[in-house]
């Protein structure tokens, strides 16, 4: 029997010894929980929105891992956070990933 594919979103942070450079993470408990289950975990990297349909045919099913804010304006509202913490190129990513 072939393990299922599970994509899951990962989210993008600067490392903290070189600020230049990005990291692509998720946290491990997303991909323990897939193997546990029986399936096998593919990271997918924050991307062009253009490359979710060649993801989205690779994997059999997809985890949002969650993070950031998604900015209201998505949604019709308002921001009323107190932080700003948002990153447009994840939420853009992960819309088209979901409408794949």
């Amino acid at each position: 029997m072939t393990k299922p594919i599970i994509g899951i979103t990962a989210n993008v942070r600067p490392n903290p010894a070189h600020e230049d450079i990005n990291w692509s993470y998720a946290p491990t408990g997303f991909v323990e929980g897939v193997q546990r289950a029986g399936g096998l975990a593919i990271l997918l990297p924050v991307s062009d929105p253009s490359e979710a349909k060649s993801y989205i045919s690779m994997i059999d099913k997809l985890i949002l891992i969650g993070g950031q804010n998604v900015d209201p304006k998505f949604y019709n509202e308002e921001n009323h956070a107190s932080e700003n913490d948002f990153f447009l190129e994840r939420d853009l990513f992960e819309m088209a990933l979901i409408e794949e």
